[in-house]
């Protein structure tokens, strides 16, 4: 049995989404690197041609995390578990053999101005720092931060907070895009209807008053969440207060079903209530 028959399925996968959960290249190969060992060749044949001949030093032995412990693989199972190329392995045990951590440099121009790790650190652990909420509506997930932020008032902040660090605007802008999909503000999934009627008529011409009723009804709406807001902290401070929202989600309608005797039953649908705890965070679904 071979060494890729001697890892089960769950093994195989563990792996293969353990190494591919990492967010950067850069953390890819630190990970692969720790998983190869450098071994200095003692006895080495004489070749034929000692001048033509490169002469080979040193080999390799690669691991994979098995329960905790070291599992010996081949090369070719190493390729294969985490789905990698042999140029991109050669490149990590070259850059082992002078002890040599690994970097991404590919689409970087090397000048007194780059943007050194360090700083990269900084930028990420300040847009971590914001509280980011989560929708729950569809079955994706959206991850938004709060509709006061904007990426202008979190680089502002930044200067602020790290005042001896010089970037711009735009590699900021760039950065957040690159390693983070997160949203400003609310997602327009449940629009108020009065809001999109007014909104379509302000573009006619012959109805001028439209556009007074729908900032009217914004500020009502802005109304509604700043007490909710407000209502949602004051809860949190004091122990005896809580807040209990009620969202109408929406009707999930029964799958149609060829058989005569269901017929009616298909006329019927699910209406997905939700009870939202400010206090806790907690959400509950009732049919």
């Amino acid at each position: 049995m071979n060494c890729f028959e001697q890892l089960n399925a769950d093994i195989k996968n563990a792996l293969f989404t353990r190494f591919h959960a990492l967010r950067t290249k850069d953390d890819q190969d630190i990970y692969l690197q720790d998983l190869l060992d450098v071994v200095n060749i003692k006895r080495k044949s004489q070749p034929q041609n000692p001048e033509n001949s490169k002469g080979k030093t040193c080999s390799f032995h690669h691991y994979v995390p098995v329960d905790g412990k070291r599992r010996n693989v081949c090369q070719k199972v190493f390729l294969s578990l985490f789905n990698i190329g042999v140029k991109r392995l050669k490149r990590l045990k070259g850059l082992l053999k002078q002890k040599i951590t690994p970097y991404d440099k590919q689409g970087q121009n090397i000048k007194g101005n780059a943007i050194s790790k360090e700083i990269n650190v900084l930028i990420r652990q300040h847009i971590e720092s914001f509280p980011v909420k989560e929708t729950h509506y569809s079955n994706k997930t959206y991850l938004y931060l709060d509709a006061k932020l904007n990426m202008k008032i979190m680089f502002d902040m930044f200067k602020v907070k790290y005042s001896t660090t010089k970037i711009r605007y735009s590699y900021f802008v760039k950065y957040f895009h690159e390693y983070f999909d997160i949203h400003f503000g609310r997602l327009h999934v449940d629009t108020c209807c009065k809001c999109e009627e007014l909104h379509l008529k302000i573009k006619s011409s012959s109805l001028g008053d439209a556009a007074k009723r729908g900032a009217v009804n914004k500020r009502r709406a802005k109304k509604f969440y700043l007490s909710l807001k407000e209502s949602t902290d004051e809860c949190k401070i004091h122990d005896d207060l809580v807040v209990i929202t009620f969202d109408y989600m929406q009707n999930v309608h029964l799958p149609e079903v060829p058989v005569q005797d269901l017929f009616y039953l298909t006329q019927l649908t699910v209406s997905i209530f939700g009870i939202h705890d400010c206090k806790t965070g907690i959400l509950l679904y009732l049919p």
